[in-house]
């Protein structure tokens, strides 16, 4: 859903494709935006950098992705997210 919602994919149609309420989506999406604000809030002080750059990685782990059920989406057992921060001063 978070995936879905970060490539510009509207409420409306991952409610369509999860089958998942878009109240729920909305709580999700607000709840992660939240938690990303605090660790951003949290690790990022006194840098002394002029520039950020930021990027992540989505992949599938012990399933391809077109064997991932939507169960396996749903609890989160088939995807992983990594982030890198490259720092240029």
């Amino acid at each position: 859903m978070i995936g879905a919602l970060a490539e510009g994919n509207s409420i409306r149609s991952i409610e369509r494709m999860s089958g998942i309420h878009r109240d729920t989506i909305m709580r999700l999406g607000v709840r992660v935006g939240e938690a990303c604000a605090g660790i951003m809030d949290a690790k990022m002080k006194q840098l002394t950098c002029k520039r950020l750059e930021v990027d992540e990685i989505w992949g599938f782990i012990g399933k391809k992705q077109k064997q991932a059920s939507r169960e396996d989406r749903r609890a989160g057992r088939a995807r992983l997210a990594a982030t890198s921060i490259t720092v240029r001063s």
